[in-house]
């Protein structure tokens, strides 16, 4: 098969057919997941029960953005679309068995990212608290060793403006977490 990628023309081919059979089954296998039908499917997406069932038809493969956004939403997962080179296709594209296809919805994995953004946040905190200790030995180091009233003054400046720094990334990470 290594040799058939020399050919650009097998290269094409081989990317339009495994994507387009891999959406087509991927929607299948989310749909059959939930036990929907098609007209269920098509009414949660906005769409007609034609649609999906064009969808669902590996040969059909004219999927748009907007269909594939729609979906998402419908099926309350993400959606990444991105250039990648064949070996990262390749390693994406191997396991086409449904229960590979029908991944989680944002409320399955809820609990799961709600634990990340913890650690998250305590990995942060840890880090501000390391940059803050860091900083403020370095400023006791640098009055120890220099003199003169400019240098203290622009050390306690350089110090100001680090821990504000942390302030607003810490402010920053607030704001965003849930």
């Amino acid at each position: 098969m290594f040799n058939d990628f020399l050919n650009k023309e097998f290269r094409d081919a081989f990317l339009g057919e495994n994507i387009r059979t891999r959406l087509a089954f991927q929607i299948r296998a989310l749909r059959e997941k939930y036990k929907w039908s098609q007209p269920q499917l098509a009414e949660r997406a906005g769409k007609t029960q034609s649609v999906i069932s064009r969808l669902e038809d590996p040969r059909y493969g004219k999927f748009t953005i907007k269909s594939l956004l729609d979906l998402a939403s419908a099926f309350d997962v993400a959606l990444l679309i991105s250039f990648v080179p064949y070996t990262k296709l390749i390693t994406e594209i191997s396991d086409v068995s449904p229960k590979a296809l029908a991944i989680a919805s944002y409320e399955e994995e809820k609990e799961a990212m709600e634990e990340i953004a913890a650690i998250a946040a305590n990995a942060a905190l840890s880090s501000q608290q390391e940059l803050k200790r860091n900083a403020y030995n370095a400023a006791q180091y640098q009055v120890i060793t220099m003199t003169g009233a400019s240098t203290v003054q622009t050390l306690g400046r350089n110090l100001s403006t680090h821990i504000r720094g942390l302030q607003s990334a810490q402010q920053s990470f607030m704001e965003i977490r849930p």
